[in-house]
């Protein structure tokens, strides 16, 4: 019965001015929203960006062309110095292996000579006695013999010293220059010794003419001990100052001639 009565209140309520309110009411805000929409839509359409976005111009394209040019040739110039660098270091410790290797061979050479100096030594003894038996002439032309071998033992490791000093002095050879920057820096040093045959290799032009004797004295170690200097035929002029380096003594795609000085 309640649900009835309420059924037939919401009937009673639902007049026609009801519903007439009811539809003006709609139509005014669906109004309000139509002319909010039509002021609303202009304003953000001129927010948005007009035409897309903005092509660069040429010069801004051939300036970042020019970068990406200038950053991957910077790459290749610090791949390049740091393959150098590698290979300074392999050949730096290559040189000391080497450099350790002689200087080992060189004090078995200093052992040997000192139980040679030993064996002389009981020689000696030995000498006295028979000189006391009456064999003094034989004896003597042995002594003779052993001193002869002991000098040139002697000799044969003070010539190994002078070589292994002389090539840790001489640097490494540096690359053939690739460009005009780097012909400024290198030059290739020909060099004709006293035997006549002549020897080639690349320095740097702040090399002085001390390093290029120590070279020339590892080409032909009959210099090792010798004095000289060089000379050059054109134009003609002596090189004895060798503390002064390539591009000092203007010494540049020219031929040296080794001169011994009597």
């Amino acid at each position: 019965a309640q649900r009835r009565m309420a059924l037939a209140w919401i009937v009673d309520s639902l007049t026609v001015a009801n519903v007439a309110r009811v539809a003006v009411g709609l139509i005014a805000v669906i109004g309000a929203c139509t002319w909010l929409l039509q002021a609303l839509v202009p304003y953000v359409l001129s927010l948005l960006p007009q035409g897309g976005p903005e092509k660069p111009s040429a010069e801004e394209v051939a300036m970042l062309e020019l970068e990406r040019r200038q950053q991957v040739l910077e790459l290749q110039e610090r791949q390049r110095k740091a393959s150098e660098a590698r290979a300074r270091k392999e050949e730096e410790r290559m040189a000391k292996a080497r450099t350790e290797q002689e200087e080992r061979e060189l004090r078995k050479r200093e052992t040997y000579s000192e139980r040679q100096g030993q064996r002389l030594e009981r020689q000696g003894q030995r000498l006295e006695a028979k000189k006391e038996r009456g064999s003094v002439e034989q004896l003597e032309v042995d002594d003779e013999g052993e001193e002869r071998n002991a000098r040139n033992e002697k000799r044969s490791l003070k010539m190994k010293k002078a070589i292994a000093e002389r090539r840790k002095r001489v640097p490494k050879e540096p690359p053939a220059p690739v460009s005009p920057e780097d012909q400024e820096h290198v030059t290739k040093v020909v060099v004709r010794l006293v035997s006549g045959k002549p020897v080639t290799r690349r320095f740097s032009l702040d090399t002085p003419l001390a390093v290029i004797k120590d070279w020339v004295e590892l080409e032909e170690p009959s210099l090792i001990g010798q004095e000289f200097v060089f000379r050059t035929t054109y134009p003609h002029r002596t090189h004895d100052k060798l503390t002064a380096t390539l591009r000092d003594a203007g010494i540049k795609g020219t031929v040296l001639l080794v001169s011994l000085v009597q």
